[in-house]
């Protein structure tokens, strides 16, 4: 979940810099977070496609047993719902890095502006 945006107006203009800082330092930091969960469920997906296309390459060999072939048709259909669910974590990761760069980008925007009209002098 995202930290909350900080208030419009604070009450002094340090103050109001500090909570934009700070905003902008806890949606970084949940991006962060965000990427290094991306990285593990891309890992995760990777593992079951690599594990996959070995045991099919095992089931397809010329001089393997019928046994084989009918193991690897149990196993795989299993197999094919841990990737179907590995993929669908990385894709709601994916969508939740999205959310978490609008976030940085807003944050960003309202320090931005909140240095312009404190170099400005504006009130």
């Amino acid at each position: 979940m995202p930290p909350p945006l900080p208030l419009l107006v604070p009450p002094g203009r340090a103050e109001q810099l500090q909570q934009r800082q700070t905003a902008l330092n806890e949606a970084q930091r949940s991006l962060a977070r965000c990427l290094e969960a991306e990285s593990a469920a891309e890992t995760a997906v990777s593992q079951v496609e690599r594990e996959i296309a070995r045991q099919t390459q095992d089931a397809t060999d010329v001089n393997g047993s019928d046994e084989v072939v009918e193991a690897f048709g149990r196993w795989f259909r299993g197999e094919r719902q841990h990737l179907m669910q590995a993929r669908r974590r990385l894709e709601g990761i994916q969508a939740e890095i999205m959310r978490e760069r609008a976030v940085v980008q807003a944050c960003r925007d309202a320090l931005e502006r909140c240095e312009r009209l404190n170099s400005s002098g504006a009130a």
